[in-house]
């Protein structure tokens, strides 16, 4: 892996800039949850997720191993005990609604098949579990200040048509900037 895209995921100022604290807040975290961080880079969220639950556990996952092993390190220096890393094909981890929690954060607008994406990992949700999708504003944007990235972004629409599409209920986009959205969608089981 690029040690600049290394440096730019673990940057802090992106906590500042997606306004994590405020995100963190939507989720309404109690605690005792499982958090699953889809995508989850260097650990930059996770170990904030991590930080509001007392007896839950996040499950970070990302699709480069040299992430993951970047956050075991970290999980090691924090004594984080409640971080654990998966590769997206780990069969421990693709058990049938043991999730309360899907974290998806700027990884949506990167996958060729979002609905199948989506689908794999709604199907981990418990009933009444909740997917948590962030994304960035706007179809074209530059991220932070001192960088000269721009790239295609999804819509807020899209994303809430794509949780529709996968059965999740009272989907709805429930936070926006100028910079990112959060839409949210429920999973109901019918009875």
């Amino acid at each position: 892996m690029n040690t600049e895209k290394i440096k730019r995921l673990d940057n802090p100022r992106r906590l500042v800039d997606f306004q994590a604290e405020k995100l963190i807040e939507l989720m309404e975290i109690k605690g005792d949850e499982i958090i699953l961080d889809v995508g989850a880079g260097t650990g930059l969220f996770t170990f904030l997720l991590a930080e509001q639950l007392d007896t839950g556990f996040v499950n970070a996952i990302d699709i480069n191993e040299s992430l993951l092993n970047i956050i075991k390190s970290k999980a090691e220096l924090k004594n984080s005990n409640n971080v654990n890393v998966f590769l997206p094909n780990d069969k421990h981890l693709f058990k049938d609604a043991w999730v309360d929690k899907v974290f998806i954060c700027a990884v949506l607008h990167e996958v060729e098949n979002k609905e199948m994406f989506l689908n794999s990992y709604i199907k981990l949700l418990k009933d009444k579990g909740t997917v948590y999708v962030i994304e960035f504003s706007g179809s074209k944007r530059r991220i932070g200040e001192a960088q000269n990235i721009t790239r295609e972004f999804i819509e807020s629409s899209e994303v809430e048509n794509l949780l529709k599409k996968c059965n999740l209920k009272e989907v709805e986009s429930i936070y926006r900037n100028e910079l990112i959205y959060m839409t949210v969608g429920h999973k109901t089981i019918s009875k």
